[in-house]
């Protein structure tokens, strides 16, 4: 079951660790596009709901650029590294459904990568989850025309290499489909 914390945390070192197999080379949605959407809710600070789950804080902000995404770990969290990592990613709408943009930057001399997340708001709570890598593999396995790179020595990870309008014209229809993403994970708003 991936849990709010996993998800989180891959946002925070997909570019330098490989953990996602399915990365994008551009974004679906730049801050200036017409389909780029504010969610007011969206901003504040996050944290897991379960007292013995994750130990981070996820402090979103919004400007004229989108929003940014901080982690905050806390003192006791071994399994983060003791510093603060910030995200930048937008939000595009489609289907009735929200998607995020992530833009994960890279730490070594590796490029910069966009992963993409389905997101629900309800009241105080935000679920997530990520797209998932093997449904979208078996989508090109099986012959769909999305332009991408299988990087051998980087254990089949698969980087989409098609510009942002051809992403959006595959991605979005299957933003409903429930078995293009992985089960969900839940944060809370702390405030």
């Amino acid at each position: 079951m991936w849990k709010v914390n996993v998800v989180l945390q891959l946002l925070a070192m997909v570019a330098s660790t490989g953990c996602v197999k399915v990365v994008s080379l551009h974004p679906l949605v730049e801050p200036k596009d017409k389909d780029a959407v504010f969610l007011p809710e969206l901003v504040g600070t996050w944290g897991d709901p379960d007292p013995q789950g994750d130990k981070n804080q996820y402090v979103v902000t919004h400007d004229e650029s989108g929003y940014s995404v901080t982690v905050k770990p806390k003192a006791d969290n071994k399994d983060w590294p003791q510093k603060e990592v910030t995200l930048t990613m937008q939000v595009v709408k489609a289907g009735g459904q929200y998607l995020l943009d992530v833009n994960c930057p890279s730490d070594d001399p590796g490029v910069p990568v966009h992963i993409f997340i389905r997101l629900r708001l309800e009241r105080d709570s935000v679920w997530v989850a990520m797209m998932d890598s093997e449904w979208l593999q078996g989508q090109i396995k099986n012959g769909v025309m999305l332009r991408h790179e299988v990087l051998a020595e980087d254990s089949g990870r698969i980087l989409l290499t098609g510009p942002s309008s051809e992403l959006r014209s595959f991605l979005l229809p299957y933003i409903d489909d429930d078995r293009s993403f992985q089960e969900e994970g839940e944060l809370r708003r702390i405030n």
